[in-house]
């Protein structure tokens, strides 16, 4: 498991506490969860964003757990076809259920190193995971305008933002 380095050894612990024992988290960050809602990102939650292969379907998922609450608060299914963009270093967007999601990473290496391992499991199917041939609801037809209008407004912001998250005080790099 690529876990993040920005966690404390106590911090790390509770993550692999928070994942499903037989599911096989690939990447795990902290960052914060996004919603595009009328060309606009609203902040969802803060917490850790992994890549993980599903134990009771098999199926390769994006998951956000929130950290206050030790709950998962979104799941993605990859599927064919899936766009994954990568707005700037530390902020990427793709089609989830109800719509565009962002994902505002803590560390562009981390980000860098997640959108590594979500392209791998999207080129290569067989690479353990399944992927599903149909994108999650209508979201996948409702992204892109949207996205376009939310991402514009978005654009510049998020690099600027700081946030503070297990006690660290998560600074953009210049």
């Amino acid at each position: 498991m690529n876990i993040s380095k920005l966690l404390s050894k106590s911090e790390q612990q509770y993550v692999q506490n928070l994942i499903p024992p037989n599911n096989n988290a690939r990447s795990v960050c902290v960052a914060r969860l996004y919603y595009g809602q009328k060309g606009q990102w609203k902040l969802q939650s803060s917490g850790i964003v992994t890549l993980e292969k599903q134990a009771d379907s098999g199926n390769v998922a994006i998951r956000f757990y929130d950290w206050e609450g030790g709950r998962v608060v979104n799941t993605t299914n990859l599927y064919l076809e899936m766009q994954y963009h990568v707005q700037t270093a530390k902020f990427h967007t793709f089609a989830g259920e109800s719509g565009p999601v962002g994902l505002a990473f803590a560390d562009s290496r981390e980000a860098e190193a997640y959108y590594c391992s979500l392209k791998y499991e999207l080129s290569s199917p067989s690479g353990g995971g399944r992927i599903n041939n149909k994108p999650p609801g209508q979201g996948k037809t409702k992204f892109t305008g949207l996205a376009r209008r939310a991402i514009m407004k978005v654009q510049g912001k998020v690099e600027k933002v700081s946030f503070s998250i297990f006690g660290l005080c998560l600074q953009p790099a210049v």
